[in-house]
């Protein structure tokens, strides 16, 4: 039985995590390959500001040009940071210092689109047996998703995602692409330049421009990562996992697990029964996400709620597929 990942929200499906679940679960190579484990895990996770850019914003002084724009007050500069999109943002904060700090919470918003688009998306790792809408977690699809899939007969949202969903998180990712080709287009348009602009200013400003928009990578905040179910208020600590520190198992794997749903009982790999219901049903299935840490943990929407630990469980689980399936 096959699997694939369903964003329910964006209508997407993960590129690289299809198939039997035994396939992709343990395959090594699928970590850091496009579309694979730590893709899915970095599309729940905000970036922060790159070091390079905080450091040049601490060091020295803030020197006020004298264009007409910079007499504006920092209100009047957010407003028209707020009618730019993607690198426009970046090209406009990276000319002072000053614009750079209005433009910091426009880039953060701008850098979260891009590389965290699945986070507080209801996800689902779902069978293609699993047709009928009672197969379904109770109240997973509104009254609009629910007319808009059919009746049973026409297949059910399996057969509705196959046919609507598109491809995310690899090579026919648009975001994928748009990441890659804007720092390109302004390379090539820096080649054209005159060369005082080329070998002077220009050339800084590609730079930061590089740094800020991630062209080799993007950061995150320090500390260990934190799997956060915002609609149950639930976390896995990565830290706290053995299955981690003997099989190399990630919370992608965590999530894999807790999002798995299917009224076909096989799983494509060796599993005891105690377990084999917590890949068909699982508890997460429909849920929203983030990665964080523990310094960074989001707060819960609703009131006098706090964060539970369920590393234990989860680990419980991996610890026991890793152990029946992983030849040590």
């Amino acid at each position: 039985m096959s699997r694939c990942r369903h964003n329910l929200d964006r209508e997407e499906t993960a590129e690289g995590l299809g198939g039997p679940l035994g396939y992709f679960f343990f395959k090594r190579d699928l970590d850091h390959v496009l579309g694979g484990h730590r893709w899915l895990l970095n599309s729940l996770r905000t970036p922060c500001m790159p070091k390079q850019a905080t450091r040049w914003l601490s060091e020295g002084k803030m020197v006020i040009q004298r264009s007409a724009l910079l007499k504006l007050p920092p209100e009047a500069l957010d407003q028209i940071f707020e009618e730019l999109q993607g690198h426009d943002i970046f090209m406009l904060g990276i000319a002072c210092k000053y614009l750079l700090c209005v433009a910091e919470k426009h880039i953060l918003a701008t850098l979260k689109e891009l590389h965290a688009p699945w986070q507080d998306c209801r996800l689902i790792l779902l069978g293609d047996t699993t047709r009928g809408r009672a197969a379904l977690p109770r109240g997973l699809l509104s009254d609009a998703e629910r007319e808009a899939i059919g009746t049973d007969r026409e297949g059910g949202l399996a057969a509705y995602a196959e046919q609507k969903y598109i491809p995310a998180l690899g090579e026919r990712d648009a975001l994928y692409h748009l990441r890659r080709t804007s720092s390109k287009k302004l390379r090539d348009e820096m080649r054209n330049a005159p060369w005082q602009i080329r070998n002077a200013r220009g050339l800084s400003d590609y730079r930061m421009f590089c740094v800020l928009w991630g062209c080799t990578g993007v950061e995150y905040p320090a500390g260990p990562l934190v799997l956060c179910n915002l609609t149950k208020g639930e976390y896995v600590c990565e830290e706290k996992l053995m299955s981690r520190r003997h099989f190399d198992m990630s919370l992608a794997h965590a999530l894999l697990v807790r999002v798995a749903w299917s009224s076909d009982p096989s799983v494509s790999m060796r599993c005891s029964d105690e377990f084999a219901r917590e890949l068909t049903r699982g508890v997460w299935a429909g849920d929203r996400f983030e990665v964080a840490t523990m310094e960074t943990l989001p707060k819960l929407t609703y009131e006098n709620r706090r964060w539970r630990d369920v590393s234990s469980s989860v680990d419980k689980l991996l610890m026991h597929l890793c152990k029946e399936n992983i030849e040590i």
